[in-house]
């Protein structure tokens, strides 16, 4: 009888953990980074829960939640992070490529109609050059065209500004990213394996992850713990040591990159992406 009551007793308390693993499911469908869970159940065997006939055999004696586990895999989460950084990356471009195409478009800019009347009234002048009501045609003509090209430059320093701020914002939520991921790293490292709370930290470290690789081009690697190492080119972000902060920075060529803190502390430059 007591052997009945012990396997109707690890029965419900599977069933509890069940409906507790299917109610988190529902309640966080929506939630950003929460992977949906599934308990693995394996017979009640070990320490004082499984029972022993009178001849020393072993008898079953209900069930255990051995553990807690995501429906996650690896490849497809990074072919999702991929994803997410190439549209990222390409949404960016367009955002700016149209911004300079609507200042440089000839309804906005009027270039080419002021180079138009400058060239035109050059013609005429050189007709008749002694002409005064032609020579102050051309140099209102001429002015009209400085002005134009001054407005030109003005609504692109705005736009070169823009891409510097946004730079800026991203290499900071960058770091954040890479902070929290050294934060949950250590936590892996002693988190028990199957276990609600891994399988929690696990969530908040890919959630971090598809952030940090919107940002830019993140290789991962996984460690035995489900502990990650994080580089950019040749440059390690992150790793067992912690994190390596990036600062924008201009390339050689003039264009706006990132630096990186390398272990040697040598600054690496790398093109923005």
């Amino acid at each position: 009888m007591t052997d009945m009551f012990s396997i109707g007793a690890s029965a419900l308390s599977a069933y509890q953990a069940a409906l507790t693993a299917i109610s988190e499911n529902v309640a966080n469908s929506q939630t950003p980074g929460f992977t949906r869970r599934r308990l693995v159940l394996t017979e009640a065997g070990s320490g004082q829960n499984r029972a022993r006939s009178t001849n020393g055999a072993d008898r079953f004696n209900g069930v255990r939640v051995a553990s807690i586990e995501r429906n996650w895999l690896e490849q497809s989460a990074r072919n999702v992070w991929s994803s997410a950084g190439s549209l990222a990356a390409a949404n960016a471009r367009s955002q700016y490529s149209q911004a300079i195409e609507t200042q440089t478009a000839e309804s906005h800019a009027g270039i080419g109609t002021a180079l138009t009347q400058a060239f035109n009234g050059a013609d005429r002048l050189a007709a008749d050059p002694g002409n005064p009501t032609l020579r102050a045609s051309w140099l209102s003509n001429l002015g009209n065209l400085a002005e134009r090209f001054s407005a030109l430059d003005s609504g692109l320093q705005e736009i070169t500004q823009a891409i510097g701020n946004a730079l800026g914002f991203a290499i900071g939520q960058t770091n954040a990213s890479l902070n929290q991921l050294a934060g949950i790293n250590s936590a892996l490292l002693t988190a028990t394996p199957g276990s609600a709370a891994r399988a929690s930290l696990e969530d908040a470290r890919d959630l971090a992850l598809g952030q940090l690789s919107e940002r830019l081009d993140a290789q991962i690697s996984f460690g035995p713990h489900g502990n990650v190492t994080v580089r950019h080119g040749n440059a390690i972000l992150l790793d067992g040591q912690g994190p390596r902060l990036v600062r924008t920075a201009a390339t050689t060529n003039g264009t706006l990159g990132i630096a990186v803190i390398n272990a040697a502390n040598e600054i690496v430059i790398r093109p923005a992406s």
